[in-house]
């Protein structure tokens, strides 16, 4: 993801002078020359050398020291999502850029989707009608490393985080309650750690009363897939069902269509995670509203953090307040 936004902003026509830093110097040398940035011999060292803003696309357990730094240095900061492996963590981690009005946009990269800008457009117009359920899919095209999934936070916390931002942003409402289930499916894969799964199945119901099924899992063998459904009272629609889903009609041929799927995260979202740089570099400059705020990260694990404890006990769990 730090190599994907360094790409980016190397492209970008606003950025003059592009740094970066990576606890991997091997890494941090390769990608700095590939790209004709400067490299640093620290993140102190980066961020003292004077910037006009900053991207964090750190390990979860890592995005609270970086962005405390940033604020320490009054810089105008992008982070990956989900900010920490608590609410709570990440309404310290972001404490600082609060009080000092700093710029701050999370990475939900899935509301700068085209498709699902044109939902939230639908949803939010009346168009649809009187809302009745929503269907949300999530499912990894490869499962992650086991150091990966060490520090990601769990599933609920990395990747369904995603989709409890996405189906308050759709709707505008808060999720109220989570039932969860999990386990573990993949065989020979890399194994969660103790209390994290690879794949689940969730229903939410939202603070209006809809209810909203989730599906998802660590591996799915066609590739990456992210898709929403709503069913209304004047229409249905889904979003991420374009020609390239990775999914197959049992009507057709077994490999038909099978080399254009998208094979990951980043292939499904490029175009999103682009115009989310944009965004963030405009905002940056300009001040303002932030595009993706903190508050929105906190409600998205305070779902996750329901989630797991739902799952674990085997019960629906009322989401926390803000």
């Amino acid at each position: 993801m730090g190599r994907f936004h360094a790409e980016t902003l190397r492209r970008h026509p606003s950025v003059s002078d592009l740094r970066l830093w990576d606890q991997d110097e091997r890494l941090l040398h390769e990608v700095a020359e590939s790209l004709d940035a400067g490299p640093a011999r620290s993140a102190a060292d980066l961020v003292a050398g004077g910037l006009d803003a900053l991207v964090i696309a750190a390990s979860t357990d890592a995005q609270a020291a970086s962005l405390a730094l940033a604020a320490r240095h009054g810089v105008p900061t992008f982070c990956e999502k989900p900010v920490g492996t608590s609410a709570a963590a990440a309404r310290a981690a972001v404490a600082g850029h609060a009080r000092a009005g700093i710029p701050l946009q999370i990475g939900y990269q899935r509301r700068f989707d085209p498709a699902y800008r044109d939902l939230r457009d639908l949803l939010l117009s009346g168009r649809l009608g009187h809302l009745y359920s929503a269907r949300m899919w999530s499912l990894d095209a490869v499962p992650p490393s086991d150091d990966y999934l060490a520090r990601s936070g769990g599933i609920f916390r990395d990747l369904h985080v995603h989709d409890f931002d996405l189906i308050s942003w759709l709707t505008g409402h808060a999720v109220a309650t989570v039932h969860a289930v999990g386990t573990n499916r993949v065989p020979d894969g890399p194994r969660p750690v103790p209390g994290d799964y690879d794949t689940t199945a969730l229903l939410l119901r939202m603070a209006d009363g809809m209810p909203v099924v989730i599906s998802g899992a660590r591996h799915n063998p066609l590739g990456y897939d992210s898709r929403v459904e709503v069913a209304g009272s004047a229409d249905a629609v889904s979003a991420g069902s374009d020609a390239r889903v990775p999914l197959r009609p049992v009507e057709g041929k077994p490999d038909e269509g099978r080399a254009t799927r998208h094979q990951g995260f980043i292939d499904r979202f490029e175009a999103a995670y682009r115009e989310e740089m944009d965004e963030f570099l405009a905002y940056a400059g300009r001040g303002g509203e932030s595009p993706c705020p903190a508050e929105a990260a906190f409600r998205a694990l305070l779902v996750a953090e329901a989630a797991r404890e739902s799952a674990a006990r085997g019960v629906p769990v009322t989401v926390a307040a803000p």
